[in-house]
């Protein structure tokens, strides 16, 4: 098991060292989408714990990912996709995937929180065809929150947000005693963060 998320990350990767992630820091890895082999996708996998085999090292809370147990580093982080996929079922359904045993209350209030306008028991349909790509990535956002976890990793949260619920978030996102790790290109994010490293 591991025990609390003190010094969380340091990697390797790719010829560069990155400074050591410590608990409740905002990390944003800054992509630029003109680069298309900045390996954003490959970091998002090494540092879910995806990938266990690569050309540099990570350790976490100072022991080699390799000998981490798979499934307790997995339940100790969030990551919130670009391109969230749901099942079909009601908001309500699809949501308690994070954490079964959350109340319908707690669910009402992380919708609300996200700025989305929505029933728990709207139908969401195959391949979230009735789901704008705003709508998707709020209840993306609102299922990684709900989840007990010590880690968050966003990738490009912001693509689709309107403007407010943008603001929403990014303020939202200053506040939880979490660790963060952010990969987009939106540069409205750095205030938030406490250091960026540039892929």
């Amino acid at each position: 098991m591991l025990q609390g998320f003190r010094n969380i990350f340091s990697l390797y990767y790719r010829n560069t060292a990155t400074p050591n992630i410590r608990y409740a820091e905002i990390i944003n890895f800054l992509n630029d989408l003109s680069d298309h082999g900045s390996g954003k996708s490959t970091l998002i996998k090494i540092l879910s714990g995806l990938y266990r085999s690569f050309n540099g090292k990570l350790n976490v809370n100072g022991v080699d990912v390799s000998e981490v147990n798979i499934h307790s580093l997995r339940q100790r982080i969030s990551y919130i996709e670009q391109d969230p996929h749901f099942f079909k079922g009601t908001i309500r359904e699809n949501l308690l995937l994070a954490d079964s045993s959350k109340s319908d209350e707690s669910l009402r209030s992380m919708l609300k929180l996200v700025n989305l306008d929505k029933s728990l028991d709207d139908i969401i349909e195959l391949n979230s065809s009735n789901l704008s790509g705003g709508e998707k990535q709020k209840l993306s956002i609102a299922r990684g929150l709900l989840k007990d976890s010590d880690v968050l990793i966003f990738d490009e949260p912001t693509n689709n947000l309107d403007k407010e619920t943008k603001e929403i978030v990014r303020n939202l996102i200053k506040t939880l005693d979490k660790s963060i790790i952010f990969i987009s290109h939106d540069k409205d994010l750095l205030d938030t963060s406490h250091m960026y490293l540039e892929l």
